[in-house]
């Protein structure tokens, strides 16, 4: 990298701001736009779960009302001697041509599973709400210190207190995932030398070294033109 700049005396200074903001600023921007993305898949999720609850809700509905017609019908005489029964309650979902206690006991199994499932998304639904919440946190915090100079080890440090603090198991089952994939981010901005040099340039000197790169990528133009043109001339001698 050329830093070019005067007096003379602060292009060192200069260029570790400009290293600085590299390694320890420029980091963060990505984290803020993943976390953004984050945001809108787990709404997404969320969303989901809601359309979703409700199409169970009125399965359940609906199976309970079924069940307590059944459990009110009686059963015929042929009925009551059944014994050593295989079941299946899945046959092509025609559960009627199952003699009516199995036909009560598949559906009472079916209400258990729709209740379950609720139960299951409930608590899956409760868990996106905390990441979203714990996102969007993290989300706010980027974007109102970004324009202080905010670095990804300063993110870092905020992420190890919230952890202390966090009683939630698995929201700190999370953090603790989140927290070593920014230390991955750190250790990617690492920089190559913990002592870098740097060399004060004559303004001259780089303009210079333009216009030399600028011949160069002129001449080497020309010559891959004059290359082919000389491959053509051969090609329709021969």
């Amino acid at each position: 990298m050329t830093i070019t700049g005067r007096p003379k005396n602060n292009i060192s200074k200069i260029s570790s701001v400009i290293r600085d903001n590299f390694e320890k600023v420029m980091p963060v921007y990505p984290v803020k736009d993943q976390l953004n993305t984050t945001i809108r898949k787990l709404r997404d999720k969320i969303g989901n779960i809601e359309e979703n609850r409700a199409n169970q809700e009125l399965a359940l509905k609906t199976n309970k009302a079924v069940l307590a017609k059944l459990k009110n019908i009686k059963p015929p005489v042929s009925d009551r001697g059944v014994s050593n029964v295989v079941l299946q309650f899945d046959i092509s979902g025609k559960t009627e041509y199952l003699p009516l206690r199995y036909q009560i006991q598949a559906a009472e199994s079916k209400t258990v599973q729709i209740e379950e499932q609720l139960v299951a998304d409930e608590e899956t639904y409760n868990h996106y709400k905390d990441l979203l919440a714990l996102n969007k946190k993290l989300f706010a915090e980027l974007k109102g210190k970004m324009l202080s100079y905010y670095t990804i080890q300063q993110f870092h440090s905020s992420l190890v207190d919230l952890i202390d603090s966090c009683q939630n198991k698995e929201l700190k089952d999370c953090l603790n995932s989140y927290i070593k994939r920014i230390e991955n981010r750190i250790s990617i901005s690492v920089p190559v030398t913990q002592k870098p040099k740097v060399y004060a340039v004559a303004r001259g000197t780089v303009k210079r070294s333009g216009i030399v790169f600028a011949v160069s990528l002129m001449i080497s133009i020309f010559a891959a033109f004059l290359l082919e043109g000389i491959r053509k001339s051969q090609h329709q001698t021969s």
